[in-house]
């Protein structure tokens, strides 16, 4: 039974694979500034990237490198993920999203993700 398991499987079956899945979103996201993708995903991800950007604003900065090094694929989107966290004045809230049409294939709900700076 799910009972108070809130967290979404994201169509992959091992803890794993959906952190590695959230990441590659992530890398992806402060990448190209926005993505589509699914609406559970988006949301997801929005969760994740809240909870990082947190995290590597917290630290020092030899650890909220490591921090941001550690979850973001590639050195140059780690870079972009630091001077944003630390440019920035918010507290939470840094991605937006909105509802896009279904997908063609399989009316999957979409959404559109975006960094908002």
């Amino acid at each position: 039974m799910r009972h108070q398991n809130s967290q979404k499987k994201l169509g992959r079956n091992t803890s794993e694979k959906r952190k590695a899945l959230l990441r590659s979103l992530a890398t992806s996201l402060f990448e190209n500034g926005k993505i589509k993708t699914t609406r559970a995903r988006a949301k997801a991800l929005s969760a994740f990237v809240d909870r990082l950007i947190s995290r590597v604003r917290r630290f020092e900065d030899f650890r909220s490198e490591r921090e941001s090094k550690r979850t973001i694929f590639t050195k140059e989107v780690s870079k972009r993920v630091l001077q944003f966290a630390r440019k920035t004045k918010k507290n939470s809230g840094f991605t937006k999203s909105a509802i896009l049409p279904p997908r063609e294939g399989d009316r999957a709900e979409m959404a559109m993700i975006w960094v908002e700076e």
